[in-house]
């Protein structure tokens, strides 16, 4: 069973199966459906909250209508084909800012024709982007777009478990997208590494699911940590 270790969550990214520290006052996710671990944006849980709580918590009075997220992601698309048009052959840090940044607007909108555009353009698909800083594979899996996540592994995105804030499966368990959580798991994503911070002690997505009261999931990945055994 690979656990994380202390360490810095912005370094040593790619390195799994170890025992991972949060330093942090709370996990909570952000208004999208992810993993948060940040204490400074006047979300943090109280202390003794159970993250299941944390979470619903600060969801509440933080939903966002599809029809609102696709104008903004519309509009960010353009931002980024005028960009693309404009900055062509280039690799300027604005450029690059502006397609991240509509590229996750669009994964949250449900967006994959702008999706498929972005990445022929060249985006980055790894990048991590937003609040919390998670790649765009793990806004989708959140927001249930399996075919936004089928896309974007197929076009290389890494199924990053260095911290749950990253982690696609800890995404899909919180939105309850049990097809999502299966594909993940049938393409090799760890369900063995667990984390442990403020509020996770030694939690991995098993006891994360049974948190959330995903019994369906939870049973799921019970079983596929059997058949490893």
């Amino acid at each position: 069973m690979s656990e994380q270790n202390e360490m810095n969550p912005y370094e040593n990214q790619g390195e799994e199966n170890q025992n991972k520290e949060i330093g942090v006052s709370a996990i909570t996710p952000c208004c999208n459906g992810c993993i948060r671990v940040d204490p400074e944006i006047g979300c943090a849980v109280e202390e003794g909250t159970s993250t299941a709580s944390g979470f619903a918590s600060h969801a509440e009075g933080e939903e966002t209508t599809a029809e609102g997220r696709s104008s903004h992601a519309e509009g960010a698309g353009s931002i980024a084909i005028g960009t693309a048009s404009h900055a062509e052959g280039t690799t300027s840090t604005e450029a690059r800012g502006q397609s991240s940044h509509a590229e996750g607007e669009a994964t949250r909108a449900g967006k994959l024709d702008m999706i498929k555009f972005l990445v022929e353009s060249g985006i980055d698909i790894n990048i991590n982007e937003g609040v919390p800083k998670s790649a765009p594979i793990a806004h989708a899996a959140s927001e249930g777009e399996i075919s936004i996540v089928e896309y974007l592994f197929d076009n290389g995105a890494i199924l990053d478990a260095s911290d749950p804030n990253r982690n696609p499966l800890f995404s899909a368990i919180y939105g309850g997208h049990l097809d999502i959580v299966k594909y993940l798991v049938q393409n090799g994503i760890d369900i063995t590494v667990k984390y442990t911070g403020d509020t996770m002690r030694d939690m991995g997505a098993y006891e994360f699911a049974i948190e959330r009261g995903q019994t369906e999931i939870a049973e799921y990945l019970k079983q596929k940590m059997d058949e490893k055994e």
